[in-house]
């Protein structure tokens, strides 16, 4: 049995690419693109975010690199992944020596509603990361609460 991804929240008649566009996603996780794996596996998730949800028109990657001498590479290879999506100037943020405590994993998504001008933000908290999320015998949790705007 698939698990469903995401659900972003119902929206009366709107339906995105129908009235609500997806203006950005942002993925926020340490390790979504520490090794090809990971990227394989971010990849997979941007692909069925595509499929189920739509298409963003702003994506961030925000991660951590874990070893120094592979920021570039780290960095070029996600691009590459996301690029293969159709996913136009993806935005990856490898961080390195943060002073920032990463360790929290999360996905947010600001949707706009064409007609009314509305926005809304939702962040989706990961238990255990996009690598966990994608892998069907992991267990994960995903908290989805509606910021404010």
């Amino acid at each position: 049995m698939v698990r469903p991804l995401l659900r972003v929240p119902y929206y009366g008649n709107a339906v995105i690419g129908q009235g609500l566009i997806i203006e950005s996603l942002e993925v926020i996780d340490p390790y979504c693109a520490a090794g090809e794996e990971s990227r394989e596996k971010l990849q997979d998730f941007i692909r069925k975010f595509i499929k189920d949800v739509g298409v963003a028109e702003k994506v961030t990657i925000i991660c951590k690199e874990q070893r120094e001498e592979n920021h570039f590479h780290t960095t070029r290879l996600t691009e590459v992944r996301l690029t293969q999506l159709r996913i136009i100037d993806p935005v990856v943020k490898v961080l390195r020596d943060s002073k920032w405590t990463f360790h929290d994993r999360e996905i947010k998504i600001n949707i706009a509603d064409q007609q009314s001008g509305e926005t809304s933000n939702f962040q989706y908290i990961l238990t255990g990361g996009i690598d966990y999320l994608m892998n069907p015998k992991a267990i994960t949790k995903v908290i989805v609460r509606k910021l404010n705007n």
